[in-house]
Order: C-alpha cells, then sequence, then structure tokens
C-alpha cells in the first residue's frame, strides 16, 4: 500500500512517531516503512481530508468535507450533520488546554467538550461562517481564528473581535 493520492493537505505526528497525511482520497498513516490507508470504505465520513489533530489522548480527528471522522485505534465515529456539525468542509482543528477541540469549517466555528457540539457562527459575533485555522495564544489567553473573507477574528472566550481592512489589515 502506498499514499491514496499524491496532494498532502494536512499532516501531523501522534505520539508513536507515526505521520498521519490527509489528502484528497483519504488519510495515510505512515509508521516506519508501512502505510496504512483509511478512506470511507474503513469508515471515514468522507475522502476529501482537509485538518488533522492528534489529541492528548491519541485519537486522531480528521477534518473532511463531510464531517469530522476521529479514529480511535481501529474504531471510526464520525461527527457529522446529525451531530450538530454543519455542512462543508472542516479546515481547521486545534485542541486546547483542557481537552476542547475546536473545529474551523465552511459552516462556522465549532466547539466540541465531551461529545456537545457548540456551532459560533455570525449571529455570535463572527464576522463571517467560513473558518479555517485556529491558533491559542497561551501568553494573551486568547484563540485567533483565520476566515476567508472576514479578516483574522480574535475570540477571549466571551466575544469576537475582527480585524479587517477597515482596521489596518489590508
Amino acid at each position: 500500500h502506498g499514499l491514496p493520492d499524491l496532494s498532502i493537505r494536512a499532516l501531523a505526528v501522534d505520539g508513536r512517531e507515526r505521520v498521519w497525511a490527509g489528502t484528497d482520497h483519504g488519510v495515510a498513516c505512515i509508521d516506519g516503512n508501512r502505510i496504512r490507508v483509511w478512506t470511507t470504505r474503513q469508515g471515514l465520513a468522507n475522502n476529501f481530508c482537509r485538518s488533522i489533530l492528534v489529541d492528548r489522548r491519541g485519537r486522531i480527528w480528521v477534518g473532511t468535507a463531510g464531517g469530522i471522522s476521529v479514529l480511535d485505534g481501529d474504531a471510526v465515529r464520525n461527527l457529522t450533520g446529525a451531530d450538530g456539525i454543519p455542512a462543508g468542509e472542516i479546515f481547521g482543528l486545534r485542541e486546547d488546554l483542557d481537552g476542547t477541540v475546536w473545529a474551523g469549517g465552511a459552516g462556522g466555528l465549532m466547539r466540541i467538550v465531551a461529545g456537545e457540539i457548540r456551532l459560533f457562527t455570525e449571529a455570535d459575533g463572527l464576522p463571517v461562517r467560513n473558518t479555517n485555522k485556529i491558533l491559542w495564544d497561551e501568553d494573551n489567553g486568547c484563540y485567533w481564528i483565520g476566515t476567508w473573507g472576514g479578516g483574522l477574528v480574535k475570540y477571549d472566550g466571551r466575544t469576537f473581535k475582527a480585524y479587517g481592512v477597515d482596521n489596518g489589515m489590508s
């Protein structure tokens, strides 16, 4: 078995020094000279993998065009529309210090705590729904969220503040 595709969209390394590569045709785990591939046939929500996160428990979170797949050993659990994940691709995944997983996607910013999903959109103060990258700023105690078309957003746990062309970004 080789890689499912030559276009790599996401990369992560787990605690066992295995490399995880997300592609347009599934996710691959490279362990030494062995490559194991997951696609929809092995249970992924979708083959278009856009982001990968290794959480503190060693689970592999894969953001796809059809939701989030969580690989835990050989088990795959999918978080999709039925769980509160909006339609569209998941472009960013991040785990914070207390184990909360954040996901940025076409349908908004998601906070996932113990299986409960909270969706943030324009109604909550985001300038646009389409979020992609999430960064935890430990020094300032806030998140920085990249968007498509809405600039950069700072979230302090209560409010969103957008930085765009009107306040210095161009």
